[in-house]
């Protein structure tokens, strides 16, 4: 995991910034692109590769709630910004 000191939040967070930063088990926070998509304390289910090999993040297997890292990255997403606790 690459994580630097200017990636650090004043609650000892670290921001993601790429691909192979979240494990299956970490605690993330999400803030989301609206106030509805903004969660705190998720325990992370499961990280899957799709078809393009792109990193997707599985937050609840049961409501099928997950995001691409890429994409979140990129500014595509439906989250903002997500944090490693």
């Amino acid at each position: 995991m690459s994580l630097t000191i200017e990636n650090l939040t004043p609650d000892n967070s670290f921001l993601v910034t790429k691909e192979g930063q979240i494990r299956k088990g970490d605690k993330i926070t999400i803030i989301g692109k609206n106030a509805n998509n903004t969660l705190s304390s998720i325990t992370v289910k499961d990280v899957v590769f799709c078809e393009r090999g792109d990193e997707e993040i599985i937050i609840s297997k049961q409501y099928n709630k997950y995001f691409r890292t890429c994409m979140v990255v990129d500014g595509i997403s439906w989250v903002k910004r997500v944090y490693i606790r």
